[in-house]
């Protein structure tokens, strides 16, 4: 989706840094857009692409009355390319999702160095090593209460990627 891919480059490492330091003070997707900044994400949710994956989803797993999604799209300085959808109920953020997508030679090693030596540290700094576990059978790290919320994080190997998973633990 290179078409709309935005102006401006942004670290995954940035993005996710503002999700956890800013998770509850985001109010509607318009937060969102004037913390990063408008030239560095673009909102793909109504892209005829995106439009047709989510009515797939809605069909397996509708989200509930008073909840709505958006989509958006960034690019790295080194020209690889993500995503993020976050959840709002009402005019609070509920969930965010992010995921980095290596791509050429390499890219699950890419993956995994990145998730092992830049995302792992990032996170453990912010919410501190010892609230962190590792999850064995899924490969994932988990603090199940940072100030509130659940965050989980790690490669994922079938598509050379890393995510990012934060979200309210009352809505967990």
């Amino acid at each position: 989706m290179e078409n709309y891919d935005p102006e401006i480059a942004i670290s995954y490492l940035d993005i996710i840094t503002g999700f956890l330091k800013n998770f509850k003070v985001f109010h509607s997707h318009s937060d969102i857009s004037k913390l990063f900044g408008e030239g560095c994400i673009t909102d793909i949710t109504d892209v005829p692409e995106i439009k047709a994956q989510e009515e797939l989803m809605n069909l397996i797993s509708p989200l509930s009355d008073g909840y709505k999604q958006k989509i958006f799209q960034f690019k790295t300085q080194e020209r690889y390319r993500g995503i993020f959808d976050v959840t709002f109920h009402g005019n609070k953020l509920v969930n965010f999702r992010g995921q980095l997508f290596f791509t050429g030679w390499f890219s699950l090693g890419k993956a995994i160095k990145f998730n092992s030596f830049k995302l792992r540290p990032l996170i453990n700094e912010i919410i501190g090593i010892d609230n962190v576990n590792h999850d064995f059978k899924s490969d994932k790290f988990i603090c199940n209460d940072f100030h509130g919320l659940v965050v989980i994080f790690g490669q994922i190997n079938e598509n050379s990627s890393v995510s990012t998973w934060i979200t309210d633990k009352h809505y967990f």
